[in-house]
């Protein structure tokens, strides 16, 4: 699932979404109400984490807010000890349930177990509503029957990481296209954080966070065009202040002549990069005239968060093709 923590106290958004994507989910941070709104508004989530004391804004007005754009958005409220009157007055309003600052990983179990049976009941609702629909329209049409246990995790799986904005850095040498590639992945939606020189920092043992240079904030240099202002070109969606470091893309021009490994042909060319003392994915994607990189980009990406959930391709072909070999006579 992927979660939106609405928090203005940067330790504590920091740490909550450690703990969610520790937990195996996807968790972005907003520091007050009118950016969470923004990211709303911008990107899918399944589930919003919101403190009822953003400063000068009030946690109350701001639920409203999300619950009248998404009225099947479940809404988690933080509260601080003593403020509990708050969150019921939170939960009378539309919440689905609370947690009291700090509150232990238990705790969060708890309330995601709530949440995600919330959204599964949401699920299973418009599921019904498509098919009634289509029912009525006496349009049949193939279901995909995911009533099994694997299967619903399978399917979540795959959705979770078609839809998932995880955070890349773009590597390569002068010339192999990396800012036409960050120019074409934002006109497809996508946020950039920094050109040219971003920087990191480490906030945890193995969890990096890139942020972006006063100088060079919103700025993107292309070859041709010269330096162009993301944000007054695309919007306020286009850019983003700062994003963990999860998947290295490094484009390499592409060797026609250049022996080729067989395992790579079936793997991909992945490894690790070092960065700051952590070990972070790092996948090599050929650049050669015709290759649209930006698809390839959004599909190493893809294709990244799959394996990290246990699902491998190549070794599905592998597997199979043992099993294929097994079968044959020996001869």
């Amino acid at each position: 699932m992927d979660f939106l923590v609405i928090d203005d106290d940067k330790t504590f958004r920091d740490a909550t979404c450690l703990l969610i994507d520790g937990e195996g989910h996807y968790a972005e941070g907003a520091c007050s109400g009118t950016s969470g709104l923004t990211e709303l508004k911008d990107g899918k989530f399944d589930s919003v984490l919101l403190d009822l004391n953003l400063g000068a804004e009030n946690g109350l007005d701001i639920l409203e807010q999300i619950l009248k754009r998404q009225p099947h958005l479940p809404v988690i409220i933080f509260t601080a000890q003593g403020s509990v009157k708050n969150a019921v007055e939170a939960m009378r309003r539309g919440a689905v349930d609370f947690l009291e600052k700090p509150f232990t990983r238990e705790q969060f179990h708890l309330v995601l177990a709530r949440v995600q049976r919330f959204h599964r009941l949401n699920q299973n609702i418009s599921r019904l509503e498509r098919e009634v629909k289509d029912s009525n329209a006496q349009s049949p049409e193939i279901l995909l029957e995911s009533s099994t246990p694997r299967m619903q995790e399978v399917m979540d799986t795959l959705m979770r990481a078609a839809k998932t904005p995880a955070s890349i850095l773009i590597l390569g040498e002068s010339g192999t296209g990396k800012s036409e590639l960050a120019l074409e992945l934002i006109t497809r939606g996508h946020r950039l954080v920094a050109d040219d020189a971003p920087e990191f920092t480490l906030i945890a043992p193995d969890v990096i966070d890139g942020t972006c240079p006063d100088m060079l904030r919103d700025l993107l240099e292309v070859r041709g065009l010269g330096v162009l202002n993301v944000r007054d070109m695309f919007g306020q969606t286009a850019v983003k202040p700062s994003k963990y470091l999860r998947l290295i893309v490094h484009l390499k021009p592409q060797k026609l002549d250049a022996p080729t490994d067989p395992m790579t042909r079936l793997t991909g060319d992945v490894g690790y990069r070092e960065v700051l003392g952590v070990q972070v994915p790092q996948i090599i994607i050929p650049v050669a005239p015709g290759r649209n990189i930006a698809v390839l980009a959004e599909a190493a990406v893809r294709s990244h968060m799959l394996k990290s959930k246990g699902f491998d391709p190549a070794q599905t072909f592998i597997d199979r093709q043992a099993h294929q070999m097994r079968r044959l006579p020996p001869w």
